[in-house]
């Protein structure tokens, strides 16, 4: 533990100042505020644009449906009896079969 204490790194107090400290310094400058000149306001005169009616909702047609693809359950999520696999079946069968008597120690 020692030799690592001497090992270490030791902080040196800085004697020299900063070169530029103002660099460090945090300071708020306002900025400086433009005078802005009025800009002159021009009168238009307005041309009166005429909407064409509004059509009937019976004549406007509805959008066609996309076509959603038929991929089927990939998942299997809507089968209502799912069948088991053959290793879930093995592993069931091993996990209660027991020995009894004799056949235990031949294992």
């Amino acid at each position: 533990m020692e030799e690592y204490m001497k090992e270490a790194p030791r902080m040196m107090p800085v004697i020299e100042p900063l070169e530029l400290p103002e660099r460090l310094l945090l300071t708020y400058k306002p900025e400086e505020e433009e005078v802005r000149e009025p800009i002159p306001i021009v009168e238009e005169k307005l041309q009166v644009v005429e909407e064409p009616a509004p059509v009937p909702s019976s004549q406007i047609a509805s959008p066609p449906k996309p076509e959603i693809a038929n991929t089927g359950d990939l998942l299997g999520l809507g089968d209502s009896t799912p069948t088991v696999s053959a290793i879930e079946e093995s592993s069931a069968l091993a996990s209660a079969i027991l020995p009894t008597g004799d056949q235990a120690g031949r294992f």
